[in-house]
């Protein structure tokens, strides 16, 4: 039997140019241009940069600023989202879903309608020197999440995109988002775990 190769390199590499020339925010500047509409809602950020950028944007209550476990971001924000009726948006990245993939077959199976996950996708381990990740190269994330299962998937290159995006159809949504490499200089976030959780436990209480 021949197999033949049905242009997939020639796609991964569209999908790699299309994203350089369509990335023009950094990450920060991107949670800074949502951050009106996470107001009210659970938050679950991924450990390290991200979620010190999410506390100098936006603090509230209701953040879960993961402080460890690198790839749980959106099992953590799953998880949460089956056990309330509060919505809840993951802030994740192309680092931390490259290594729990599995995570999106298992939130596609359970398909809770309050999760939406921005995927903001640097191309690189922003946290930990900037080292490149496979969605530099070769990974559509968006085209991972809906092999996955997810169905309302899309694509957002600005704030506004962004914005429009998260309240366009029934989750849960899987947004994933090119970003230009870059931290913020931002401030180590003031609290303990402990303290961390408890905030986000009295919110659910509410």
């Amino acid at each position: 039997m021949q197999w033949n190769n049905v242009a997939g390199p020639n796609l991964s590499q569209q999908n790699t140019e299309q994203k350089a020339s369509q990335s023009k925010y950094t990450r920060y500047q991107l949670i800074e241009g949502v951050k009106g509409a996470l107001k009210g809602k659970v938050v679950v950020s991924n450990i390290g940069v991200p979620s010190k950028e999410l506390y100098d944007a936006l603090h509230q209550p209701s953040n879960f600023y993961m402080m460890g476990s690198l790839g749980l971001a959106t099992s953590i924000g799953l998880g949460i989202a089956l056990n309330t009726g509060n919505e809840v948006v993951v802030i994740d990245g192309d680092g931390s879903l490259l290594m729990n993939t599995g995570c999106l077959a298992t939130t596609a199976s359970e398909s809770p309608s309050n999760l939406t996950i921005l995927a903001l996708d640097n191309g690189v381990h922003g946290s930990t020197g900037n080292q490149p990740t496979a969605t530099s190269k070769v990974v559509n994330l968006e085209i991972v999440a809906k092999g996955m299962g997810i169905k309302n998937t899309t694509s957002a290159h600005t704030p506004e995109e962004t914005r429009k995006a998260m309240q366009s159809g029934k989750g849960p949504r899987f947004i994933h988002i090119p970003a230009v490499p870059g931290n913020k200089n931002v401030q180590n976030i003031p609290l303990t775990a402990q303290e961390i959780k408890k905030g986000v436990m009295e919110f659910l209480k509410k």
